[in-house]
């Protein structure tokens, strides 16, 4: 390999079930590292979005994007430190609509056996990349507590006292949601279990 030869084939396309993500991908120069920059507006900038952990493999690196517009990304190729020396590719724009993601269905509230005192809430994925879940012992969303947030479509967390919660799991890509992108389940626990873990 070329250590003066910027890497070639540099592709951004989206990603297949999550609204908002593009996969960025490159032909395999055999380097050691790649650096990616991404801007939205054409001028590179001075550091590479992955500054600080810049190993990615020939198979690519997905991005979120927040808000519509035009993106642009770069790649350079290094070995086993950073170097302001290497060739950098030509910029590869990217047109981007955003789109809201839709509210997760089938969410249910389940009682976990394993530990005790636990639930377990499961729900169909949207085409959103994170699911929040907050709760509440009231049925009031503004002031529930965010207590997770997850990629997958389940999430178990122990109560604190028997009692009525209120749960939600909002799919959002940026973190900022309402009350409308949420989906509610009640659960009681019946019985506090002061034996824990079974």
């Amino acid at each position: 390999r070329d250590e003066h030869t910027a890497p070639t084939g540099l592709k951004v396309t989206p990603v297949t079930g999550k609204a908002n993500y593009v996969n960025v991908t490159w032909d395999d120069n055999k380097s050691q590292y790649y650096c990616i920059y991404k801007n939205d507006t054409s001028t590179r900038p001075s550091n590479p979005y992955n500054y600080n952990t810049y190993q990615y493999t020939k198979e690519g690196i997905e991005f979120c994007l927040s808000s519509s517009g035009t993106y642009y990304f770069w790649i350079k190729s290094v070995d086993s430190s950073y170097s302001e020396d290497t060739p950098i590719s030509e910029a590869v724009s990217y047109d981007f609509t955003y789109t809201k993601p839709s509210p997760v269905t089938n969410l249910t509230a389940v009682e976990s056996t394993s530990p005790n005192n636990a639930v377990i809430l499961n729900w169909t994925k949207s085409n959103a990349g994170y699911y929040y879940i907050l709760r509440n012992n009231e049925d009031v969303f503004s002031t529930a507590k965010r207590t997770s947030d997850t990629t997958e479509n389940s999430y178990k967390t122990l109560l604190p006292t028997a009692g009525k919660y209120y749960f939600w799991v909002v799919a959002s890509d940026t973190g900022n949601y309402t009350e409308e992108d949420a989906v509610k389940v009640e659960y009681t626990l019946t019985t506090y279990n002061n034996g824990g873990i079974s």
